[in-house]
C-alpha cells in the first residue's frame, strides 16, 4: 500500500535515529510507501548539518526523540527557530508516547507524532495528515 503518489512527489525525506535497526526499518517502510529519496542520519547534529545544505533541501523530517549529542526535540526547536527551515514538516518518532510528551512535541512545532513501535499504516496515515495540514496552511 503506497502513499498517494501526488503527496510528496520527488520529496527528499530525512530520517534521524541513533538506532541503526530503526533507520533500516524506517527505510523499508518508506520504500513500501513508494518513497525512495531518503537520507538517514544518526543524531541531531548530523541532521542539523544536512538540513542547512541549500543545494540538497529536505522536504520532511522524521526524527527520534531520544538521541545522543542533540535530541529530536532540540533539533525540532532549532528548525522552527530558523527562518529558512521553519516550514519544513517535522514528525517526531518515539517510544515515549505519554500525553505530556506529545503535548511538548506539538508545542515545540511538531507536525506529527508517531509512537514506537509503529506500523506501515501508522506512518502512511501520519504522513498523509501532515501533508494535508501543510497544504492548507497559509504560506
Amino acid at each position: 500500500m503506497e502513499i498517494d503518489p501526488t503527496l510528496w512527489p520527488n520529496a527528499r525525506f530525512l530520517t534521524v535515529d541513533d538506532s541503526s535497526s530503526m533507520c533500516t526499518l524506517l527505510l523499508i517502510i518508506l520504500n513500501q510507501l513508494g518513497i525512495k529519496n531518503v537520507v538517514q542520519m544518526a543524531n541531531g547534529i548530523e541532521a542539523w548539518d544536512e538540513l542547512q545544505n541549500p543545494s540538497q533541501p529536505i522536504d520532511i523530517v522524521l526524527c527520534d526523540w531520544m538521541m545522543p549529542k542533540m535530541t529530536g526535540i532540540e533539533l525540532l526547536k532549532r528548525v522552527r527557530a530558523n527562518e529558512k527551515l521553519a516550514a519544513v514538516p517535522f514528525v517526531m518518532l518515539t517510544a515515549e508516547v505519554e500525553d505530556e510528551k506529545m503535548k511538548l512535541a506539538f508545542e515545540a512545532g511538531a507536525d506529527g507524532f508517531i509512537g514506537k513501535p509503529f506500523s506501515v499504516e501508522q506512518v502512511r496515515k501520519t504522513l498523509t495528515e501532515v501533508y494535508q495540514k501543510k497544504k492548507v496552511a497559509p504560506a
